[in-house]
């Protein structure tokens, strides 16, 4: 029976803690690696938690420690041009961007700045040098870049604007309008202003929304150097087992996929809390799964966040990684009586219905 409903999401919740990720990029290049192997757990969680979590998957924030997430630690310039160097190529192998103090050589430093000796940055002049000279940093004239200063909310507009194809406009406001016209400060609090100094959470959040912002060229940084097209997505589960939503769209001329008993389907939740009629599969042999066991049935209907990249050439996608969500309420836009707030509790028009 085919049933078309109008799902609102309210008060979303996550339920699982952050992995393990941070920010810092001030340790050596070798501990650094290290910490990457380690996979332990942080119960730490903030609002740039997702952005954080999805940029640790891809390689482009590193850990401080392994239980460190360290959203709140202050950013300084130089990490700010080694995020900016590492969406733009895709190196997210620091050993490509790495000149050890010891080698230093300011005859051979091809960055422009003669402040950068004696400070962490010349563990990563690579990037300095790239950002330079593709004109993404500028630094304070003079040949001063203040590689441990911190880093402005307008300046890093700036060098992400740059960084997406976009040059020569009026500092600091030409750039801060078109980051903004762009997306750029989606999940950024307004309370946040342009003269202030970022901290390590803020700019994961603007590096992640610059991923997907597209670039003066047209495509995206994600598509381009990491392989995806997709960040996190709500999504509701409208295939488990042979239990079903339809939606706009069939799920095969049958209505069903043809492996229905072992696949699980999910749409996507779009901005307006309606349900992306399109609908994407997830494959048995993922590594990452949401963890069902027997009577699939029972699941749809569940609320994800979802982290996966979808193949270009059918429906199936790979999961990156899940976090389960929990409503408290979820809302048909669809019957006759209103409740007191103009809405219609789904939860009192399914009550006694199987």
């Amino acid at each position: 029976m085919k049933k078309i409903l109008s799902l609102v999401l309210a008060l979303l919740m996550s339920a699982s803690a952050a992995s393990m990720i941070g920010a810092a990029e001030d340790a050596a290049i070798a501990e650094d690696a290290a910490v990457e192997t380690t996979a332990a757990a942080t119960t730490e969680t903030t609002q740039y938690d997702e952005a954080i979590r999805f940029l640790h998957e891809y390689g482009i924030y590193k850990g401080k420690s392994a239980t460190d997430l360290a959203a709140a630690d202050p950013i300084e310039r130089y990490q700010m041009a080694l995020f900016v160097a590492r969406i733009s190529t895709g190196w997210v192998d620091d050993a490509k961007w790495a000149v050890a103090d010891q080698w230093y050589d300011r005859d051979h430093d091809t960055s422009g700045f003669d402040d950068l000796e004696g400070t962490p940055a010349t563990n990563y002049l690579g990037a300095l040098s790239y950002a330079s000279q593709k004109g993404i940093i500028e630094g304070y004239g003079n040949k001063k870049f203040g590689p441990t200063d911190g880093i402005t909310y307008q300046n890093a507009l700036t060098m992400i604007v740059r960084t997406l194809g976009y040059t020569n406009l009026a500092w600091p406001w030409g750039y801060i309008e078109k980051a903004v016209t762009l997306g750029l400060t989606v999940g950024i609090p307004s309370s946040v202003k342009y003269t202030d100094e970022l901290n390590r959470g803020e700019v994961a959040q603007l590096i992640y929304n610059a991923l997907f912002i597209p670039t003066k060229e047209g495509d995206t940084l994600a598509a381009r150097n990491f392989n995806g097209e997709l960040g996190w997505e709500t999504i509701i589960i409208t295939v488990a087992g042979r239990g079903r939503y339809l939606v706009d769209a069939k799920l095969g001329d049958q209505g069903y996929p043809t492996d229905a008993g072992k696949d699980i389907g999910f749409n996507v939740v779009k901005a307006d809390g309606t349900l992306e009629p399109t609908t994407y599969y997830v494959k048995n042999d993922d590594p990452v799964s949401f963890n069902f066991e027997n009577h699939e049935e029972r699941y749809l209907g569940y609320a994800y966040k979802a982290l996966f990249n979808k193949d270009e050439n059918s429906n199936y996608v790979t999961l990156i990684s899940v976090k389960s969500l929990k409503a408290d309420e979820v809302w048909n836009f669809g019957l006759p009586t209103k409740g007191e707030d103009g809405k219609y509790p789904i939860t009192t028009y399914m009550a006694g219905k199987t």
